[in-house]
């Protein structure tokens, strides 16, 4: 109970921080359901600094490490731990509980979640500690984020779409129904392919849909 106790005072007084985010204009989700009403949210530890432009991250006096946009960090949990927020702003939801002892440093993948019977379409692994957390997406990602992606280009017969940031994706032929069905300017977050088709080793995520397909990059 102390350590419950402790976490809402954090969460409390960090609330006048985090406020400000909720001004800024977020993707819609097709199907979200209704918002998230608890959006006290703890800061995440982390040891080091870190300047993150263009997907590159600064870990003190070390040269500038560059991802692909497959991963992610984590920047905001609830102090419930039921919900979590990435450096997109996208806030997912689920048995987040285990994301409190991640730090902000540790390079995160998303990816579909095998798990029978669960209620959770993705899983967050952490490739620092290898521990994962099943979650749902809720909230999308702010519009002005430089880490949000969009359609900028669509070619539903060749099964191909270029993105907001000049990459290019071959779409996995299984996946044409869905991918039929998105347009251009909508959104995307951009995972890692676990199941099969493994040579479409990316997933894309469509925000406004809350559906993905499997991809290749060329």
């Amino acid at each position: 109970m102390k350590t419950i106790a402790r976490y809402l005072t954090i969460a409390v007084l960090l609330l006048p921080i985090f406020a400000h985010a909720d001004g800024e204009k977020r993707i819609e989700i097709e199907q979200s359901v209704e918002p998230i009403e608890e959006r006290s949210y703890l800061a995440i530890d982390s040891d080091i600094p870190f300047h993150e432009p263009n997907q590159g991250k600064w870990w003190g006096d070390l040269p500038l490490i560059y991802y692909p946009a497959s991963v992610h960090w984590i920047t905001q949990i609830s102090a419930l731990g039921n919900s979590l927020e990435l450096e997109d702003g996208s806030v997912w939801t689920g048995e987040t509980a285990e994301a409190l002892t991640w730090k902000s440093t540790d390079p995160l993948f998303i990816t579909q979640n095998w798990t029978w019977f669960s209620s959770y379409t993705f899983k967050i692994i952490n490739k620092v500690t290898g521990t994962l957390v099943p979650v749902n997406l809720k909230l999308g990602p702010y519009e002005s984020s430089s880490y949000t992606h969009f359609i900028s280009i669509i070619d539903k017969a060749r099964g191909e779409l270029a993105l907001s940031d000049s990459s290019n994706w071959q779409v996995c032929p299984s996946d044409t129904k869905e991918f039929n069905q998105w347009s251009e300017d909508q959104a995307i977050i951009i995972g890692v392919n676990s199941g099969w088709q493994s040579s479409f080793d990316i997933l894309l995520i469509n925000v406004n849909r809350n559906k993905f397909v499997r991809a290749k990059q060329f």
